[in-house]
């Protein structure tokens, strides 16, 4: 299957250095999802959701401005909008089989899919025991030689001050024994 398009409107924003893969949701539907990263170290990830009526490529502006600060950001399109496959064969329909439900079941795959791919390319460092590349930071094996700092105890709240207001913040008067209500 061949990699999904990126396409720039003209006149609209432009779209950063980026990739374009198909996914494929436990529902079957093929979704299009596009990860753009900035050079070296990301400073985290962000995840932009368009709007249910719009493709990823209208949100390239915001994520030419992520990526500059730093941040991987991870675009899709909804199944049913942009490239993604639609509920219906008639382009034109506008439909939701399944309701929200299957939009947010598409989300964890996409999700999913995106955690489980930053996983296997943590390539920032040498070569782990089991396989993967990475820098002490990220590395488990790492972080389990590593003594634990031990953690501070919390500090002792202040007991708030709460004048007294007459029939403010007294508890109300309980109702007589047999009283009905509605």
């Amino acid at each position: 299957m061949d990699a999904p398009p990126l396409f720039h409107v003209e006149g609209g924003p432009p779209l950063p250095e980026g990739t374009a893969e198909w996914l494929t949701s436990r529902a079957g539907r093929r979704l299009r999802v596009a990860r753009f990263a900035p050079q070296g170290v990301a400073r985290g990830s962000v995840v932009l959701s368009a709007g249910r009526t719009e493709p990823l490529e209208k949100y390239g502006e915001v994520a030419v401005d992520l990526v500059a600060r730093g941040f991987v950001v991870l675009l899709h399109d909804w199944a049913g909008q942009g490239l993604s496959q639609r509920f219906s064969e008639d382009r034109l329909r506008g439909d939701l089989v399944g309701g929200a439900s299957s939009l947010v079941s598409d989300y964890a795959d996409i999700l999913n899919a995106a955690t489980r791919k930053q996983l296997a390319e943590q390539t920032c460092g040498s070569d782990c025991s089991d396989g993967h590349k990475c820098t002490d930071e990220t590395c488990p094996a790492e972080r389990k030689k590593k003594p634990k700092k031990p953690a501070k105890p919390a500090p002792k709240k202040k007991k708030a001050f709460y004048p007294v207001v007459p029939g403010w913040n007294e508890p109300p008067a309980l109702p007589p024994t047999g009283a009905a209500y509605f």
